[in-house]
């Protein structure tokens, strides 16, 4: 039995100082409609003190069949955010995202770190493939 497995990057970005962006790299099971992956970014850009953050994620994903956004997925997990300068510092939050996507992975979204949400823009990363 084989499954659909891929791998997918995905930048979500705000473009507002003092908002956040983040990279989820995922691996979609489309036959199991799962995600896993971890995610990876920074909150309060262009700040004095931004927080980087990073963790595991895991969700779901669903074929919508709704004009041109034809998956949405969710996730959630807990990240660790470090703070540096004026007094560096690491704690763990709980952390959640959704996407609204089209059929090459770029749409909009948002995550939410503790009680902070960002709406985003998303675009797919291109990956590295290995040569056949």
């Amino acid at each position: 039995m084989s499954q659909d497995l891929q791998v997918v990057k995905l930048q979500f970005e705000t473009g507002r100082v003092g908002a956040g962006s983040m990279l989820l790299q995922l691996a979609v099971n489309s036959e199991l409609q799962t995600i896993d992956g971890t995610a990876t970014g920074t909150i309060l850009e262009g700040t004095q003190h931004p927080k980087k953050f990073s963790g595991r994620v895991n969700g779901v994903t669903h074929a919508t069949g709704l004009g041109t956004h034809v998956r949405a997925g969710s996730l959630q997990g807990q990240v660790i955010v470090a703070t540096e300068g004026g007094g560096a510092s690491a704690y763990l939050a709980p952390f959640s995202a959704q996407f609204s996507v089209d059929a090459n992975w770029n749409g909009t979204g948002e995550f939410r770190i503790a009680d902070q949400m960002y709406d985003c823009q998303v675009t797919r990363m291109r990956t590295l493939e290995m040569a056949d």
